[in-house]
């Protein structure tokens, strides 16, 4: 059986500019931000919701998806870094579960006031949409 990887082994071994981990105990959901480049210019990228096996498996993800927002901005020549993040949800959301999803994305709202080093914009949240958001290190 391979190993699976803590949050700190995955963080330790990632070549981004960093992460923002935080569980929200109200939803049982898990919320990263993964910085990985602003060569380029401020960090740009989106918000996946899906249900993980493990909440490591969420980090890693985000962590996947920032490294290819990087490169995407890259090709395209546009002054953009990479980021993403990922809100992983404890399980499928119904019609039903609008409460739940507002507690999401109240959440990941607040990560911009436990995580000082960001600046995260939330610019919409709609269930099973994208939601396109801008980083920026803070001054």
């Amino acid at each position: 059986m391979a190993h699976e990887q803590s949050f700190l082994e995955l963080i330790e071994a990632w070549d981004g500019s960093g992460v923002v981990v935080k569980h929200d105990e109200l939803t049982g959901s898990w919320i990263f931000i993964a910085l990985h480049d602003d060569t380029l210019g401020p960090m740009v990228g989106g918000c996946r919701m899906k249900t993980y096996a493990r909440p490591e498996d969420g980090l890693r993800d985000a962590m996947r998806l920032a490294r290819g927002m990087t490169h995407k901005w890259a090709a395209l020549d546009l002054p953009c870094g990479g980021g993403k993040s990922v809100l992983a949800i404890p399980g499928p959301l119904s019609g039903a579960d609008t409460d739940e999803a507002c507690s999401i994305a109240s959440a990941s709202s607040s990560i911009r006031s436990t995580a000082p080093m960001v600046q995260a914009r939330i610019w919409a949240l709609r269930p099973r949409t994208c939601v396109w958001w801008r980083m920026s290190p803070s001054t």
